[in-house]
C-alpha cells in the first residue's frame, strides 16, 4: 500500500495542477516519508479523494499535503503554496513558517493548524473542504 501511494504521489507531483509551467522538481525528500492519514468522501457515499501527507518535521508536524483521487492531485500544499484544480488558491508569506498540523479530519473537509517560529507561534485553523457543485477542493475564507 506504501508504495503505491508513493508512486502516485510521485506521479503526482509530475503531472500536477494544471497551471504549473512546469513539473515540480522532485527530491530525494520527496521520496522518504508521505503517508495517508484520511479519505475524504461526499454527501452520496462517492470518495472525493485520499489525505496524503509528507516531508515529515516530526511525529506530528509536516510540510506537505496531497489530496489524490486515484492519480490526480486534487488539492496539494507545497512549499507554502495551496492549489487545487484552478490555480494558486492559497500562498503562506512568512519565512519563519514551521509545519502544518492535523486539527480535524470529517467526512469532506479536514482542518490544519500551522507553527511559526519553530512552533512558538501557531496560526488560526485552515478549513480545506470539498465543494460539490464545482467539483473543487478550496480554502474556506470567512469575510
Amino acid at each position: 500500500m506504501r508504495i503505491v501511494i508513493r508512486l502516485a504521489v510521485i506521479t503526482v507531483m509530475i503531472f500536477s495542477c494544471k497551471d504549473d509551467k512546469k513539473p515540480f522538481e522532485i527530491t530525494k525528500e520527496d521520496t522518504i516519508s508521505f503517508k495517508k492519514v484520511h479519505s475524504l468522501i461526499d454527501a452520496n457515499d462517492k470518495t472525493i479523494g485520499d489525505v496524503v501527507i509528507g516531508n515529515m518535521v516530526n511525529d506530528t508536524l509536516f510540510k506537505e499535503l496531497y489530496i489524490i483521487k486515484n492519480t490526480d492531485t486534487i488539492y496539494q500544499i507545497k512549499n507554502r503554496l495551496f492549489r487545487n484544480k484552478e490555480g494558486i488558491d492559497f500562498e503562506i508569506y512568512t519565512d519563519n513558517f514551521s509545519g502544518f498540523y492535523l486539527v480535524h479530519n470529517a467526512s469532506d473537509y479536514i482542518v490544519l493548524g500551522g507553527t511559526f517560529n519553530r512552533g512558538k507561534d501557531i496560526s488560526d485553523n485552515l478549513t480545506i473542504e470539498w465543494n460539490p457543485r464545482k467539483e473543487l477542493m478550496y480554502l474556506l475564507r470567512l469575510p
